[in-house]
């Protein structure tokens, strides 16, 4: 059975589970799979980018943030801004103080800055939520890059209506066996796409 789209995912959950009586929540099982998806899969292809004006210390988040991978001051000399845990922010923070941002912390789905920036540009670069399965969006880059991983996914969060079924706890392990690997696999890649380096030929001095 062919598993690209939306429809053909939820046929084949449909199909596997063997129960008619299951086919009306088969969609909350994959909205469950998806969410699992954003807590536990960081990938480079969930990496996004976002350019914005900010002018005063509070900006809102982008709607489908996950976390913040780097923040960026665009100005005469692009300059990194240095992440600060909330509970430290207060002692870096000059209140009611106004200027070039020079740290930030994440507040629920705001950022803060210190110094409050006057109009300043800044770019994140953040993980970013998988888009999610619908009717009117059938296909996704995980889908089509891990459809097994979506099966079983989904499969698993099938449990409470399948109970003491051994077949959940394998749906289950395959699942968590499968992120494991696709966050593994991105790692090496990000880690082997150092810079190149030019090599002469001939005898090492």
């Amino acid at each position: 059975m062919a598993l690209s789209t939306y429809s053909e995912l939820k046929a084949a959950v449909a199909d596997w589970l063997n129960r008619d009586d299951l086919t009306a929540v088969i969609p909350t099982f994959i909205a469950l799979a998806e969410a699992e998806f954003n807590r536990r899969l960081r990938t480079q292809r969930m990496l996004s980018r976002a350019v914005a004006s900010v002018a005063s210390e509070y900006a809102d988040l982008p709607d489908n943030f996950l976390q913040m991978r780097s923040l960026h001051l665009r100005a005469m000399l692009i300059r990194r801004l240095e992440f600060v845990t909330p509970a430290n922010f207060l002692d870096l923070a000059d209140a009611g103080v106004a200027g070039e941002p020079r740290c930030f912390t994440v507040l629920g789905s705001q950022i803060r800055f210190a110094p409050a920036p006057v109009g300043s540009t800044v770019e994140l670069v953040y993980f970013s939520k998988i888009p999610a399965l619908s009717d009117a969006a059938p296909a996704n880059w995980l889908l089509d890059m891990a459809p097994e991983l979506y099966l079983h996914a989904t499969l698993s969060h099938s449990a409470p209506y399948l109970r003491e079924d051994q077949r959940v706890t394998g749906w289950k392990q395959l699942a968590e066996d499968q992120i494991a690997q696709i966050n593994e696999t991105d790692k090496r890649a990000a880690f082997n796409a150092g810079p190149l380096t030019m090599r002469t030929a001939g005898p090492t001095p």
